[in-house]
């Protein structure tokens, strides 16, 4: 499921301040005199963990500050991304957590993905050699290769990928447009049939991403009940901004 793309890229990478020139609504008034971790009335003590409201800038499980993805290192250790349903091991950066840590589940997500973000050598994923035909979205973009989406009902791809996600290299072979991709998975299928593999087309390929090379992770939330801040969901439960 692959295509090309010839258009430029319209993103703006350096100086990203997102909202930073918008005009706040009464809604938003100072509540810098308020206890902004107190936790909701609405909840008893033992939903601590996931209903308080955001931490202080000096909690551990506050967002970091969020500076620009830093250049691309090959020589740099990649994050190992499995499949939905990993372990919960780093989930803050520069500290060894485990799964008892007190980390609302929203919070530990974000910080996830923006250490994935931050990480110099990228992320390196394992996917099927069939499946990165079939069932992956790869879309050329002058000379680099962006994913642009995947087959939801493959659950072995669940969490490994994001839409905007740079391609870098497939089993260490550097690939710059959709040929080459094709050409060293194709390459993978024959070596694994000429090694004796049951199902040569369920070879592992390793891949080597930059996550969200042009994006940051950013976290919205109310300081106080019933503060606007732009998000309703429709009938579905579906978010709409």
């Amino acid at each position: 499921m692959i295509g090309k793309a010839l258009n430029s890229r319209p993103w703006i990478t350096r100086s990203y301040e997102p909202f930073i020139n918008e005009p706040c609504d009464k809604s938003s008034e100072d509540v810098s005199g308020e206890n902004v971790c107190q936790k909701s009335p609405d909840f008893d003590d033992t939903d601590n963990a996931i209903y308080l409201l955001p931490p202080p800038s000096s909690s551990t499980t506050c967002l970091p500050p969020n500076p620009d993805p830093p250049e691309f290192n090959v020589q740099a250790e990649p994050i190992v991304v499995e499949p939905r349903g990993r372990s919960c091991n780093a989930l803050i950066p520069g500290k060894s957590s485990s799964c008892t840590e007190n980390v609302d589940p929203f919070y530990a997500d974000s910080l996830r993905l923006q250490k994935e973000i931050l990480n110099p050598g990228g992320i390196e994923v394992y996917v099927a050699a069939s499946e990165l035909l079939s069932n992956v979205a790869l879309i050329q973009l002058q000379s680099q290769v962006w994913i642009a989406g995947w087959n939801p009902r493959v659950s072995s791809l669940h969490g490994l990928f994001h839409v905007g996600d740079l391609l870098v290299s497939v089993n260490g072979c550097d690939v710059q447009n959709l040929r080459q991709v094709a050409k060293v998975v194709e390459g993978t299928k024959k070596w694994a049939l000429r090694e004796n593999f049951r199902t040569p087309a369920d070879v592992k390929c390793r891949l080597r991403l930059r996550r969200l090379p042009l994006a940051k992770t950013l976290i919205v939330c109310r300081q106080r009940q019933d503060q606007k801040i732009g998000i309703t969901f429709d009938e579905n439960g579906t978010n709409q901004f």
